[in-house]
């Protein structure tokens, strides 16, 4: 199992928790410094570097498949184009109109 902190913040932790006074750190200004620096130092602290690099790859490959569905639903959408010269179009319109009284259906009042 790898550790969530980076060794340098438990180095931090450790010689803030030491038991004897003249191991820890002898002023706020000290730690504050020692923080700064792990924060400038590591990229995503309490992340190990491959959990990273994983989440890295993974959005790569969401982000890839999503283009490649888009551009597949494009070509379809050109393909019904040209193959039916838009009246496709117009028979779905058509066709999802409710019949009128003439046809010889009567509407249902309410």
């Amino acid at each position: 199992m790898q550790p969530l902190s980076s060794p340098a913040l438990e180095h931090v932790v450790r010689t803030c928790l030491a038991k004897d006074p003249d191991e820890r750190w002898q002023t706020a200004k000290d730690i504050a410094l020692q923080l700064k620096w792990i924060s400038e130092v590591s990229s995503q602290p309490g992340i190990p570097a491959t959990v990273v690099n994983r989440r890295k790859w993974r959005e790569r490959v969401a982000w890839s498949l999503a283009a490649l569905f888009f551009v597949a639903a494009l070509i379809v959408a050109a393909f019904a184009y040209l193959s039916f010269g838009g009246h496709f179009c117009m028979a779905l319109i058509s066709h999802s109109r409710p019949r009128s009284l003439a046809t010889g259906l009567v509407a249902a009042d309410s």
